[in-house]
C-alpha cells in the first residue's frame, strides 16, 4: 500500500513526459518554473536577515505586489479553466480540466495567496496557526509559508484578495465551474471567512457590508461543511472577536437551514468520516440543540426545530439518525410534555386523524407512517405511552386499523423488506406497527374498539384513495364509499341491487376478521387473546340496544349485523386460537359461569315472546333467529367447559371449586335432556366428589412469570422495537429482585445482542448493560472484561468498542466511588489493549487509552497507584510510534490521556520518575518534530496549561 502511494506521489512530482503546446499546459509550465524559483531561492540562503528581506528576496517591492503577480496568475488560470470546461463540455468529454500534476501547482499558488494575502494581512491571535492549514507534510513547506517578521499588515492587499475570491464564489449559476467548487471544498472558503470576520470587526462603518458579504459566502455552501469550518475557527482562532463571528453563527446555523438539524447530527456523531458511534455524542447533540439561542424567541426556537426533527424522524432508513432525533425527542418530553404534543404531535394527528377534515398529499400521509414507525423505536416508554393517548388512544388504534384494511383492499404493490428481512406489504408494516405500540404501551385494550368497527374502513368526511401512477396512498375529501348503514338499506323493488349490496357486505366482513386474526397472530399473546374472545363472546350472547352507544364512530349497524361479525369472529377465533384460549382456563370458566345464565335467560324470554307475538309471521321469524342464537350459544359453552375438563389436571381445577359448583347447578337446571349437558354433569360430579385439593402455601410470583413470558415472546419477535422492549422487560424483573429469571441469564442474552449491527439495538444493549453492572458488578463485570480481552479473537472490533462505552457509563456513573479492585480490572484490560501496538487495531487502542482518561477525569485520586502505568503507555506511544499515520491516533490519545490527569489534579498525582521536567521535555519535542498537525497543537496546548 505504502509503495504505491509512494509511487503515485513521485509520479506527480516527476511531472509529464511531454508537454503540448495548448494554452493550460503552456501557463503551468510558466507557473511552474516561477513557483520553484521561489522555493529554490528560499532554501538555498544562509543569510540570517533572509527572513526580513523576503519579498526583495524573491524580486519584489513588498507583499502587496507579491500578492498582485499571484492574484494575476490565478486570474490568468481561472479564465483558462474556464475556457477548457467549456471546450469539454462541446466535446460531450466527462473529463476534468485540470490533471493531478497540474493540481499540484494549483494548490501551491492557492496556499501562497492565502498565506501572503490573508494571512500576512492580519493579526497573529486571528491566524489558523500553520500547522493547521496543511494536514499533512505541513514542515516540508514551511520555508516559503512563512510570513516575513518586518511585514506590517495591510487591510487595502487583504480586501484586494478577498474582493476577487469573493467574485468566484458567489456566482451559483455556473454549476460546471470547476475552480469555484474546489474554492468551496477546499480551506480557501474557510479562510475567505476568517478574513471577512476580521474586516467585519476592525471596521465598523463597513460592517453592515461584510456581514451581507458573510451571508452570501454561507448561502453558497452546504450545511454539514458549514459546521466543518465554523468549529474548526472556533477551535483555532484566539482573537475573541473575530472568534465570535462564527461562534454566533454556529449557534443559530443547525435552525437557520432547513436540513441544519440533520447535518449537525452527521457532524457531531462522525456518521460521513464512519466514525465509531458513542452515547457521549449523542447526549453532545441534545446538549446543543436543547439550548436556544438568546436572540430566538421560544416558539420560533421550538417551531423551526421541531419541523427539522419531523422530516429527520421521516428517514427510517437512517436508524443512527433516528436514534438520535428519539433522543432529543424524549429529552424534551421529560422537560414539558406539552412541547411535544403542539410542536410534533399536532401534525402527526393532523393527517391520522385528519380534523378539521382536508386533503393530505401521499408524502404527508407516508411521512406521518414513517414517523410512527421512528418513534416506536424510541426507547422510553413513558413517551411512546404518550404519542399513542395524547389526543385519543383508541381513535389513534382504530384509524391506523381502518387505513390498513383500506391498504389490504386497494393497494396493489410489490412487497418492501421489512425490518426482519422478510417480504411485507403495505397493509403488513401498519400491522406491524400497532403491534409495536400495542405491546411497548402493554395497552390492548383498543382491540376491543377493532372488534366493534371491524368492518368499518370508511370516514365520514374523507377517505383514502390510490395514486394511479405511484399506486401508494393518499388522503382526499372526496365522496365516501357506502358506509355500513347504507349497505344494509337494500332496496325493495331491485332484487339484484339487494343481493349485490350482501355479497359485498359479507365479503368485507370475511376480509376484515381475517386481518384481525393476522394482527392477533402478530401479537401472539396468550392473555390478549383470550380476552379478545371472552369479550366477544359475551357480547354476541348479550347483545343489546345500548351497544349502538359503544361505538366509537358514529356507525349506525343493527344488532342483526353485529351479531353476525362476532359471531364469525368467534368461529375464526376458535379454530386459530383453541390452544390459547384454554391456557386461561379460569378467565374462561369464569366468563362461561356467568353467560350460562345468560343464556338460559335469554331463552326463556324468547318462549315467552313467542307466545305473546304468534300471530305477527315477521316478528315469529326474528324470535327463531334469536332461539337459534340462544341455543347456539349453549351448544358452544358446552364445548368449551368439555375443552377445558379435558386439558385441566383436577388438581388444578379444584382450585376454583366454588365455580365449578357453580357451572355444576347451572347445567343441572338447563339440562332438558341434552345428553351432551348429561355428560358434563357427570364429569363434574365426579372432579368435586374427589378428595378436596388445598391451595399451596406458598404460590409461586404468577405475576413475574407472566411478564418472564411475554418478555421472552418479545424477544423471539422479528420486529426491532418489540425485540428491544423484551430486554427491557427482563432487565426491569432483575431490578425488581424476581426469582424467575437470573441476572446471568439477562446478562447472556445482552452479551449475544450486542453484536447486532443495528444502532437501535446496541446503544439500548450498552444502556442495559451498564445498569447490569451497577446491580451487580461482581457478576458482570468479569463477564464484560473477559468479552473486551477477547484472547480467544472471537469477538468483532466494533463490538469491542461498544463493551468500552459500557465501560465508560460505568465509570462516569460511579464517579468518586470508582476505585478499589473494580477499577482497576477495567485499567488493567485496558492497559493490555494499549500495549498490544503491533497486534491491535488502533481504533480498539485508541479507545482503551479514552477510557484511562476519563478514569482520570472522574477519580484521579481513587486510581493513584495506576498512573505511573498510565504514563508508561503515554510515553511509549509518544517516543515510539511515530512511523505510520494511523498511529497518529494513538498519539494524539496519549497526549489527551496526558491533560485529562495533568487537569484535574496538577502534579500533585504525578509519580516521582514522570516529573514536570520530563514531561515538558518530551512535549516540546513533540510540537517540535511530530508530523501530525493535531498532535503538535495538543503538545502546545498541555505545555500552556503547564505554565
Amino acid at each position: 500500500m505504502d509503495s504505491n502511494q509512494n509511487t503515485i506521489a513521485d509520479l506527480i512530482k516527476k511531472g509529464p513526459d511531454f508537454i503540448s503546446d495548448e494554452p493550460l499546459d503552456v501557463y503551468f509550465l510558466k507557473l511552474r518554473d516561477f513557483l520553484e524559483k521561489l522555493n529554490k531561492l528560499d532554501l538555498s540562503s544562509n543569510d540570517s536577515n533572509a527572513d526580513g528581506d523576503l519579498y526583495l528576496k524573491w524580486g519584489f517591492q513588498s507583499n502587496e505586489e507579491f500578492v498582485s503577480i499571484l492574484l494575476e496568475y490565478f486570474k490568468e488560470l481561472y479564465e483558462l479553466v474556464l475556457i477548457k470546461q467549456d471546450e469539454l463540455l462541446k466535446q460531450e468529454k466527462n473529463l476534468l480540466p485540470l490533471s493531478l500534476h497540474d493540481m499540484r501547482y494549483f494548490d501551491e499558488l492557492i496556499n501562497l495567496l492565502l498565506i501572503h494575502g490573508i494571512d500576512a494581512n492580519i493579526l497573529p491571535d486571528s491566524r489558523i496557526p500553520l500547522d493547521q492549514k496543511r494536514l499533512e507534510n505541513f514542515k516540508e513547506y514551511k520555508l516559503i509559508y512563512d510570513i516575513p517578521p518586518t511585514h506590517t499588515m495591510n487591510f487595502a492587499t487583504l480586501i484586494k484578495v478577498v474582493n476577487y475570491f469573493y467574485k468566484i464564489i458567489i456566482q451559483k449559476g455556473n454549476k460546471t465551474d470547476y475552480v469555484r467548487s474546489i474554492l468551496l471544498k477546499g480551506p480557501t472558503f474557510t479562510n475567505m471567512f476568517l478574513a471577512i470576520s476580521v474586516l467585519l470587526t476592525n471596521d465598523i462603518t463597513c460592517a453592515h457590508i461584510y456581514s451581507k458579504m458573510l451571508d452570501s459566502l454561507e448561502d453558497c455552501q452546504e450545511t454539514y461543511q458549514l459546521f466543518v469550518v465554523y468549529s474548526f475557527l472556533v477551535q483555532t482562532v484566539s482573537n475573541p472577536s473575530v472568534k465570535q463571528v462564527p461562534l454566533s453563527k454556529l449557534s443559530t446555523l443547525a435552525l437557520r437551514r432547513e436540513n441544519g438539524v440533520i447535518s449537525l447530527c452527521d457532524f457531531v456523531l462522525g456518521v460521513r468520516e464512519e466514525e465509531q458511534i458513542s452515547l457521549e455524542k449523542f447526549e453532545r447533540v441534545n446538549q446543543i440543540l436543547l439550548a436556544k439561542p438568546k436572540d430566538m424567541n421560544n416558539k420560533d426556537y421550538l417551531t423551526k426545530l421541531f419541523e427539522q426533527i419531523y422530516e429527520g424522524l421521516t428517514y427510517i432508513n437512517r436508524p443512527v439518525l433516528v436514534n438520535c432525533l428519539n433522543g432529543l425527542v424524549t429529552e424534551f418530553y421529560f422537560r414539558n410534555k406539552r412541547i411535544i404534543k403542539d410542536f410534533l404531535l399536532q401534525k402527526i394527528n393532523d393527517v391520522l386523524f385528519n380534523e378539521p377534515a382536508k386533503s393530505h398529499s401521499i408524502k404527508e400521509l407516508n411521512d406521518t407512517i414513517n414517523i410512527l414507525i421512528s418513534l416506536s423505536k424510541n426507547s422510553s416508554t413513558e413517551l411512546v405511552n404518550f404519542v399513542v393517548n395524547a389526543y385519543d388512544g383508541k381513535k389513534f388504534y382504530l384509524n391506523l386499523w381502518i387505513y390498513a384494511l383500506f391498504l389490504k383492499k386497494k393497494q396493489i404493490l410489490s412487497p418492501m423488506k421489512d425490518e426482519a428481512g422478510g417480504a411485507s406489504t403495505y397493509y403488513e408494516v401498519i400491522l406491524s406497527l400497532m403491534k409495536s405500540f400495542f405491546t411497548i404501551t402493554d395497552n390492548f385494550d383498543s382491540l376491543e374498539t377493532i372488534t366493534l368497527n371491524m368492518v368499518n374502513y370508511r370516514h365520514e368526511n374523507w377517505t383514502y384513495s390510490i395514486d394511479l401512477e405511484t399506486h401508494l396512498a393518499y388522503i382526499s375529501l372526496e365522496t365516501p364509499e357506502k358506509s355500513i348503514s347504507s349497505q344494509l338499506k337494500v332496496k325493495k323493488e331491485d332484487d339484484d341491487s339487494k343481493l349485490d349490496e350482501a355479497t359485498k357486505f359479507f365479503q368485507d366482513i370475511d376480509d376484515s376478521i381475517s386481518i384481525f386474526i393476522e394482527l392477533l397472530k402478530l401479537i401472539a399473546d396468550d392473555n390478549v387473546i383470550s380476552k379478545i374472545f371472552l369479550n366477544t363472546l359475551s357480547k354476541w350472547v348479550q347483545t343489546s340496544d345500548t351497544l349502538k352507544e359503544t361505538l366509537p364512530l358514529d356507525v349506525t349497524a343493527n344488532d342483526s349485523a353485529l351479531v353476525l361479525v362476532d359471531l364469525k369472529l368467534l368461529e375464526k377465533m376458535n379454530n386459530e386460537f383453541k390452544t390459547d384460549l384454554i391456557k386461561k382456563w379460569e378467565d374462561l370458566l369464569s366468563m362461561v359461569d356467568e353467560l350460562l345464565e345468560a343464556s338460559k335467560t335469554k331463552e326463556l324470554k324468547t318462549e315467552d315472546d313467542k307466545e305473546i307475538d304468534s300471530d305477527d309471521e315477521d316478528e315469529d321469524e326474528e324470535i327463531v333467529k334469536d332461539n337459534t342464537h340462544a341455543s347456539g350459544t349453549f351448544e358452544t359453552l358446552l364445548e368449551l367447559i368439555s375443552a377445558v375438563l379435558s386439558t385441566t389436571s383436577p388438581q388444578e381445577l379444584m382450585k376454583k371449586q366454588e365455580l365449578l359448583e357453580s357451572i355444576r347447578g347451572k347445567l343441572v337446571k338447563s339440562m332438558d335432556g341434552n345428553s351432551d349437558c348429561e355428560a358434563l354433569i357427570e364429569k363434574l360430579n365426579k372432579i368435586l366428589s374427589g378428595e378436596k385439593v388445598g391451595l399451596e402455601s406458598e404460590i409461586p410470583d404468577i405475576n413475574a412469570q407472566e411478564r418472564l413470558d411475554k418478555a421472552m415472546l418479545n424477544l423471539s419477535d422479528p420486529l426491532l422495537p418489540i425485540k428491544v422492549h423484551g430486554l427491557q422487560e427482563l432487565l426491569e424483573l432483575v431490578e425488581s429482585k424476581s426469582n424467575v429469571i437470573t441476572l446471568d441469564k439477562v446478562l447472556q442474552l445482552h452479551m449475544q445482542y450486542l453484536r447486532n449491527p443495528d444502532p437501535y439495538v446496541y446503544l439500548n444493549i450498552i444502556k442495559g448493560l451498564s445498569k447490569l453492572l451497577q446491580l451487580d458488578s461482581d457478576k458482570t463485570l468479569p463477564e464484560l472484561i473477559e468479552f473486551y480481552d477477547n484472547k480467544k479473537g472471537r469477538n468483532k472490533l466494533d463490538d469491542i468498542l461498544k463493551v468500552g462505552e459500557v465501560f465508560i457509563k460505568y465509570i462516569e456513573t460511579e464517579n468518586e466511588l470508582f476505585a478499589g479492585k473494580k477499577a482497576d480490572m477495567i485499567i488493567t484490560a485496558c492497559l493490555n489493549k494499549i500495549r498490544q501496538h503491533s497486534k491491535l487495531d488502533d481504533r480498539i487502542r485508541m479507545s482503551a487509552t479514552s477510557i484511562l482518561g476519563v478514569c482520570l477525569q472522574v477519580n484521579a485520586r481513587g486510581i493513584s497507584d495506576r498512573i505511573s502505568d498510565m504514563l508508561d503507555c503515554a510515553f511509549g506511544i509518544l517516543q515510539l510510534e511515530t512511523d505510520t499515520k494511523s498511529s497518529n491516533l494513538m498519539r494524539r490519545a496519549a497526549i489527551h490521556m496526558m491533560h485529562d490527569l495533568m487537569y484535574n489534579a496538577g502534579f500533585e498525582l504525578f509519580p516521582r520518575e514522570y516529573s514536570p521536567e520530563r514531561i515538558k521535555t518530551l512535549l516540546e519535542y513533540t510540537e517540535l518534530n511530530d508530523d501530525d498537525f493535531l498532535v503538535c497543537e495538543q503538545a502546545h496546548m498541555l505545555l500552556e496549561v503547564m505554565e
